[in-house]
């Protein structure tokens, strides 16, 4: 049993709380930690969804507050996942969390089957661990910024920095985020500046709203009911059950991009059904909560309303079964049986069109068939009636264009008098009060709603807490110090470049990140940096004086050797060789001759 344990932080991962226990403990290795926690002499530091919860708390000091809930709802990557899986599979989760290993956590939740790679650890906001710093005292690793997808802080939208380590660390080991920026290793941004995108944006604003809502498990069929009455609401329903994939599945190309799709890892196969057609259709497997996150944003709903929603509205609405007759509004029925439509009905009508001068809807009648399938055969089997002026396939698409008109006209109108309402709101603030009628321009009407963006307001300079130009005068005076050690330092010299001064100074981090703003401090390092040849020069010299400290006279190939020159500076700078060769000569003249080579 441990008597002190550091409380997690709000979003602080339970690995980011052990990691800080590590380090207020001056603890060198992570197995010390397991023994303490887990009761286990070995194991791997866990970063998403750890085990072994229920030996964590009753290593507690006496009278915490903690319960296993608590752990794994707050601390820990569990709430990302659990509102897309059936109760059962989150049963047995909790179970393997609480009291296993967690050597099948990733199984359970198909992670491992997935085509989503699990994020890349230790990431981090810039602003947040200020932040964090300022207000809790130390900055921790927080549980949304280490998810798949994740690459903009969703409080401030700043893209994350990622540290990617050039060793690695024992896979027992606890590594804090103080403890990256204490060994001063390199960050770089999870994805280049071009590629923000509001998308992703909202993409970490509803998984920062998964994991501060405990939303709890949702059945499949429950999930498929919800997606159809969202889907139904946005148009894209061609009956109570049938969905019209193929436009679907182009508008929601259209909305997101190959290229993000891509980085996503979550990209469409071309020739068969992928995760998109699986998730909306019939439900017989979970998918992952990034695919549901990208849908939902796509259909324009959040988090919160998805699984608030009842759907109501489509519980109560009949559903024909699949061999049902269909009947239209007149209510008439038509059969749609297609083992009818043999030869001898193929006669009958084109005895109808041919020898009689009986209406389209009439001879449709007589068949038991839709007008339109009249039109389709008729067009097949070369008896076209010439005041048919529309066949089956532009009757509903010049409707479909119409009502597309419409809805057009009306979501323009409701776009325009939102911003007139509220100009003071930004882009985010507009999308938030009408997703439905921003998706639906955005996807149809993408150059009308560029034109009519509110205008961008500026950000308010916010003042710097450094003083970077006292700060510029102090790495430049320091940079001078360390100068001056290296040149006075005796025995080989050594090369005299920014990255050493700055190795030296410990600043190498601070001044990369921050160069724009110290002048002074990198025209200084520019102008004191040696070239290779320079520092050739400046070894030839120093093997010299060495060479006539132990009075020896070396051959120009054991000259060469000493001074560690590659062949083609030894070329490049032979005169120099043989005036220092000369120089050892006359300074050893007791030496004998024949010693000296060429």
């Amino acid at each position: 049993m441990s008597a002190l344990f550091p409380d997690p932080f709000p979003d602080e991962l339970l690995y980011s709380a052990l990691a800080r226990y590590q380090d207020m403990m001056g603890i060198t290795g992570g197995r010390s930690v397991h023994r303490t926690f887990f009761e286990a002499k070995t194991g791997r530091a866990v970063f998403d969804l750890p085990g072994r919860i229920d030996a964590l708390l009753s290593s507690l000091p006496a009278g915490h507050q903690y319960t296993p809930g608590r752990i794994l709802y707050e601390h820990t990557q569990l709430p990302y996942y659990v509102p897309f899986l059936p109760p059962e599979r989150v049963d047995r989760v909790e179970r393997t969390m609480r009291g296993g290993d967690g050597n099948t956590i990733h199984g359970l939740l198909g992670l491992r089957s997935s085509r989503i790679s699990i994020a890349q650890p230790f990431r981090f906001c810039p602003v947040c661990a200020e932040e964090d710093r300022d207000s809790h005292g130390a900055s921790y690793w927080h549980r949304v910024h280490q998810l798949p997808g994740i690459w903009v802080c969703a409080a401030h939208g700043t893209i994350l920095r990622e540290y990617r380590p050039r060793f690695s660390f024992p896979p027992y080991d606890f590594i804090s985020l103080s403890r990256f920026r204490r060994l001063d290793l390199q960050t770089e941004p999870a994805i280049r500046a071009k590629e923000k995108s509001l998308e992703l944006q909202r993409l970490a604003e509803d998984t920062s709203c998964l994991l501060a809502n405990r939303v709890g498990p949702t059945s499949l069929p429950s999930i498929h009911e919800r997606y159809r009455c969202y889907l139904h609401q946005n148009g894209w329903m061609q009956t109570s059950t049938r969905v019209r994939m193929s436009d679907t599945r182009q508008a929601f190309y259209a909305h997101f991009g190959t290229s993000l799709l891509g980085r996503l890892g979550c990209t469409l196969p071309q020739d068969k059904d992928g995760w998109f057609e699986r998730l909306l259709r019939k439900p017989r497997t979970a998918s992952h909560p990034l695919h549901h996150l990208l849908v939902l944003q796509f259909l324009g709903a959040s988090v919160l309303d998805f699984f608030g929603q009842r759907a109501a509205g489509l519980k109560n609405r009949p559903t024909p079964p699949a061999k049902e007759q269909k009947q239209n509004s007149n209510g008439r029925k038509f059969s749609t049986d297609r083992k009818t439509l043999d030869s001898s009905w193929e006669n009958r009508l084109v005895d109808l069109v041919q020898n009689t001068d009986r209406p389209l809807r009439s001879i449709a009648e007589a068949l038991t068939v839709d007008p339109r399938t009249v039109q389709r055969h008729a067009r097949r089997l070369g008896v076209w009636r010439n005041e048919w002026t529309t066949w089956d396939k532009v009757a509903p698409a010049t409707k479909q264009t119409d009502a597309t008109g419409e809805r057009r006209e009306k979501y323009r109108s409701q776009w325009l008098s939102l911003q007139k309402r509220n100009p003071e709101s930004g882009i985010t603030a507009l999308r938030k009060r009408a997703p439905a009628a921003h998706a639906f321009l955005y996807r149809t009407d993408r150059t009308w709603l560029d034109a009519h963006r509110p205008s961008p307001k500026s950000a308010r300079a916010q003042p710097s807490r450094v003083n970077w130009p006292g700060r510029d005068l102090e790495f430049r005076d320091r940079a001078v110090e360390v100068l001056a050690t290296l040149r006075q330092s005796p025995g080989r010299p050594v090369w005299i470049r920014r990255s050493t001064i700055l190795r030296r100074m410990g600043r190498t981090s601070e001044f990369f990140s921050n160069r724009d703003r110290l002048p002074k401090t990198q025209a200084f390092l520019n102008e004191i940096s040696e070239t290779r040849v320079d520092f050739a020069k400046k070894k030839i010299d120093w093997a010299a004086r060495d060479f006539i400290a132990q009075k020896e006279c070396p051959k120009f190939w054991e000259f060469v050797r000493h001074t560690a020159l590659r062949p083609d500076l030894a070329a490049q700078l032979s005169e120099e060789i043989a005036e220092a060769l000369s120089k050892i000569r006359g300074a050893t003249p007791g030496l004998d001759g024949e010693a000296w080579g060429s």
